[in-house]
């Protein structure tokens, strides 16, 4: 925590009066509850790119791989950094909201919150660790965790300072994406090698799951433990459970992700209204 003096941060909170502290109290109230609120839908995110990294590099035969370490470690950074961001973002709108001047002294309290917030994030992810099968696996996470991540005094500081000495700040761009037709996509960036299935219904993707499923599986155990796991899941739409039955499914059909890639998107977003739901 070089740059952070706690002593000095001490000091200007006990200077401060006692009006200026419950102010203080209630913007800090107002942006636990904001940030309450975007790290929910932000841990879901993650769950859900988790899930389909682990799918993928299974489907390529790299599950216990160090690529699948990188790239769970990428995933894991991309949740901390966003959680971070939406930290400072909603203590800033805190204090804007009651009036609160971010001077240096504010902003240096400030910078050395979200970095002990970072802190705790990283320990707690390395707790959790890469889970993936190999020798150690734990060694190569935290590194590749920290090259990923790219979170420093310097940068929270730069960041803060962008947000409190730029006019209209407040204001956002608004883009708008006009998609039509079914099963439309839009690449940013990116080439779209996926096959187009036309779904109407969740009956109906499910089925059309299960007859892919018998047609491009050719062993018939794999082909039934597919088929049973799908089953499984459909039947726990919109319940809790969906999640666990999602893990179950990848899990089982990790080994032919080529086959069911096109389904993933929209059992993924299923998992997403579910775990928006709990």
């Amino acid at each position: 925590m070089a740059g952070i003096d706690r002593l000095t941060l001490e000091s200007y909170n006990h200077s401060m009066p006692v009006d200026q502290c419950q102010v203080i109290e209630k913007a800090k109230r107002f942006a636990y509850n904001a940030y309450v609120a975007e790290s929910r839908m932000i841990d879901h995110e993650h769950e859900i790119s988790r899930a389909n990294v682990r799918a993928n590099l299974a489907s390529r035969g790299l599950a216990a791989s160090s690529v699948m370490i990188n790239e769970v470690a990428r995933v894991d950074a991309d949740r901390i950094r966003a959680l971070a961001e939406a930290r400072l973002s909603t203590t800033i709108e805190g204090y804007e909201r009651h009036g609160i001047e971010i001077d240096d002294a504010t902003a240096t309290s400030l910078c050395f919150d979200i970095m002990g917030e970072v802190d705790r994030m990283i320990k707690q992810a390395q707790v959790q660790g890469p889970q993936v099968p190999i020798q150690n696996a734990e060694s190569l996470y935290l590194p590749a965790l920290g090259r990923h991540l790219g979170i420093s005094v310097e940068w929270v500081r730069t960041q803060i300072d962008r947000r409190r000495l730029v006019p209209n700040r407040n204001e956002r761009p608004t883009v708008i994406y006009s998609v039509q037709g079914d099963n439309s996509r839009l690449n940013l960036n990116s080439t779209d090698n996926s096959a187009n299935i036309v779904v109407k219904s969740d009956a109906e993707l499910f089925t059309k799951l299960r007859d892919r499923v018998k047609t491009e599986v050719v062993d018939e155990a794999e082909q039934k433990k597919i088929i049973d796991a799908a089953t499984a899941l459909e039947q726990s739409q919109g319940k809790p459970s969906f999640a666990q039955r999602y893990t179950d499914f990848i899990a089982v059909a990790a080994n032919h992700m080529a086959v069911l890639a096109p389904f993933i998107p929209a059992l993924s977003e299923m998992l997403r209204h579910v775990l928006k739901a709990t």
